[in-house]
């Protein structure tokens, strides 16, 4: 049973991670041959460790507990939109992103060996920021998903996290991260439209999964599109 246990801790860390690590294997090449960027080591490296801190300690909070509501108890708005648990959504909204993390990396095979420290540092401190900002405001609002509203719903230590969406601040951080770098080094280039239309449609097809996925409300979806795409650029 401790050996089933574990393996499921760690089955759960490496899907939630699955698409930090993606992000972070793609952003070792970038999509020009200019250097448009550059670091500055001592903003840069505070940042970063920063990030790596804030991280680590958003992702050592407690779960919330889960409480018992109404469907009454939930705004208007919310309660219009809210859905029962579909696992079947629920898988596709880890595909989408998967696939827009995948793009990511379909992009960067015109890289040069002397941008990639520059744009993987970058790279790391967007995925890290959101990553943290996801887990710290999830674990603090402690707000229910749409699920838990309806009986028999899956038993996760997730449930009472549903404010904000980690699918839409994620997966608008890494459009908004890919279609700003490729748009710097391609500035004259009608594809940075055909880029930048591709990353965001992904990312809006993953961050609406979640809605009739029963995993999250609009507003959770909505506030996790507006701060992803906020901390890409």
């Amino acid at each position: 049973m401790f050996f089933l246990h574990s393996y499921g801790k760690l089955y759960t860390f490496m899907k939630k991670n699955l698409v930090a690590f993606i992000f972070f294997i793609s952003s070792c090449s970038v999509f020009a041959k200019e250097s448009v960027f550059r670091l500055f080591p001592i903003p840069d490296s505070l940042c970063l460790a920063g990030a790596v801190a804030a991280e680590i300690s958003a992702s050592c909070m407690p779960h919330p507990d889960i409480n018992s509501f109404s469907k009454s108890d939930i705004n208007s708005f919310d309660r219009k939109f809210m859905h029962d648990y579909d696992f079947n959504l629920d898988v596709a909204g880890w595909v989408l992103i998967y696939s827009l993390a995948g793009g990511q990396l379909a992009l960067n095979f015109t890289a040069e060996r002397d941008e990639w420290f520059t744009v993987l540092v970058m790279s790391v401190q967007t995925i890290l920021i959101s990553d943290s900002i996801k887990n710290f405001v999830k674990r603090s609002v402690g707000r229910e998903r749409p699920y838990t509203y309806y009986s028999d719903y899956p038993d996760r230590a997730d449930s009472s996290e549903s404010f904000m969406s980690g699918h839409s601040i994620n997966s608008f951080a890494i459009a908004s991260f890919s279609s700003y770098v490729f748009s710097q080094y391609y500035p004259d280039s009608s594809w940075k439209w055909c880029v930048t239309g591709a990353a965001f449609t992904l990312a809006g097809l993953t961050a609406y999964s979640r809605i009739p996925a029963g995993c999250h409300f609009v507003s959770d979806v909505v506030c996790g599109a507006v701060t992803g795409s906020a901390i890409g650029f």
